[in-house]
């Protein structure tokens, strides 16, 4: 076996006999001392120990390399921790190790101490870098899929006619099963009139039947929440918020949109006239009708206003258009002051039955509580109203246009057989 002593040295010698190495007198006389201990050791004379060759090793500061052979005897080999040593002191080919100058043995830290040492930083690390290496595609496939939905969720709801697209165009007839009929009720103008003509007159149930009120935004989401609006006994439902009752819908419950349309300067006539005779709230009562239109109390526009869902804020004459684009593509309109006329086109355009025949439906409008409020209103002068309301009388206007020529269809449609409520395998 080969043993080597790797010493510092403040120069490089060539890898040959230890003779050769000797620079100068100086080294020459260690060395010369080392192979005479080494002799002693290997005679038996003198016994080697670990602590012995350290002496050596630091006395010979200039040596760089000395490779020792040498036979020793086992208790020698004992005190050394190894075996049999060959007994002559011979050239090795293989390449030495090399150390810097002023460079001790004791620096040479091994690799397993090191990894002892530093075991738990390195567990840290390895931990943190595993989870890097999984953790990153899974937030990249996360955002992606996230960024997929939004992007899904925006071509759904890119519509610009939404919510109301999901009533069905005017076109789209007749009507199937599964759509529901929703009755937008302006405030005085006959809204509730034609609620009780159909529940009456017509033997059709609403969602007011099953403890739903409708007519209150909180009712609207109760009937989201329970999904009325797919229930078959519920044949229609009501509500004067027409944004919100169509944002209930969905694609397998269309809606089918009618509503009944009054001048707004007689339907303003009924809401002060009714407001002075109930006394609420006391201020009215002294009011004239244009103190009330400016007042607090009166919000102008109303029909546009629901439409296009700004209670409150300014209005526009894009709002007024969109308005016009909803009631002409998606609303089956009735007016008023023709409503005996308006239900026999609801029968027609519902395909539903009047099983109490026209008496029903005459009787249901003269006991109409908006037909008599607000007759003996003087209104003096418009000009008030016609401000405040101006969009609104544009959008009657365009109504009674499209009332006219929704008229002239829906008289062309040919009679039908058997009512959509009684017939459960129509659509």
């Amino acid at each position: 076996h080969i043993f080597s002593l790797v010493l510092p040295s403040r120069a490089s010698y060539p890898s040959t006999t230890h003779q050769s190495m000797l620079a100068d007198a100086d080294t020459r006389k260690k060395s010369a001392a080392v192979s005479e201990y080494l002799q002693n050791t290997s005679s038996g004379k003198t016994p080697i120990s670990s602590d012995q060759i350290l002496n050596i090793m630091s006395s010979a500061s200039d040596f760089e390399t000395v490779t020792i052979s040498n036979a020793m005897k086992p208790s020698t080999a004992a005190n050394l921790g190894g075996g049999d040593f060959n007994s002559n002191i011979h050239q090795v080919d293989a390449p030495l190790a090399k150390m810097e100058p002023n460079e001790s043995p004791e620096s040479k830290v091994p690799l397993s101490r090191l990894l002892s040492k530093y075991k738990y930083p390195i567990i840290f690390l390895s931990t943190v870098m595993l989870g890097i290496v999984i953790g990153v595609p899974i937030i990249v496939a996360s955002a992606a899929g996230s960024s997929t939905t939004e992007a899904q969720k925006t071509v759904v709801y890119a519509d610009p006619y939404y919510p109301y697209s999901l009533f069905r165009d005017l076109v789209v007839w007749p009507p199937i099963k599964q759509d529901e009929p929703f009755l937008w009720t302006i405030p005085y103008s006959g809204g509730k009139t034609v609620e009780r003509i159909i529940s009456s007159c017509f033997h059709l149930k609403s969602a007011r039947d099953f403890g739903i009120d409708t007519t209150k935004i909180e009712g609207l989401k109760r009937m989201q929440r329970f999904e009325l609006q797919a229930w078959e006994e519920v044949y229609f439902f009501f509500s004067p918020y027409v944004y919100q009752a169509a944002a209930i819908l969905n694609q397998n419950s269309r809606g089918r949109l009618f509503a009944v349309f009054r001048d707004p300067h007689d339907r303003l006539k009924s809401e002060y006239g009714t407001a002075v005779k109930s006394g609420t709230p006391p201020e009215i009562a002294n009011m004239t009708l244009a103190d009330y239109v400016m007042s607090k109390y009166y919000v102008g526009n109303w029909m546009t206003r629901q439409i296009v869902n700004k209670p409150t804020q300014p209005l526009t004459d894009v709002d007024l258009t969109y308005a016009k684009q909803i009631i002409r593509r998606m609303c089956l309109i009735l007016l008023y002051d023709q409503l005996q006329e308006g239900m026999n086109h609801v029968l027609v355009y519902f395909r539903w039955n009047n099983t109490e025949g026209d008496a029903c439906i005459a009787d249901a409008i003269q006991q109409d509580p908006d037909l008599r409020s607000g007759t003996e209103v003087n209104p003096g002068s418009w000009a008030e109203a016609n401000d405040k309301d101006s969009y609104d009388i544009r959008l009657y206007q365009y109504a009674q246009d499209l009332y006219a020529m929704q008229t002239q269809e829906l008289n062309q449609i040919p009679p039908f057989s058997q009512p959509v409520h009684l017939a459960p395998n129509q659509g």
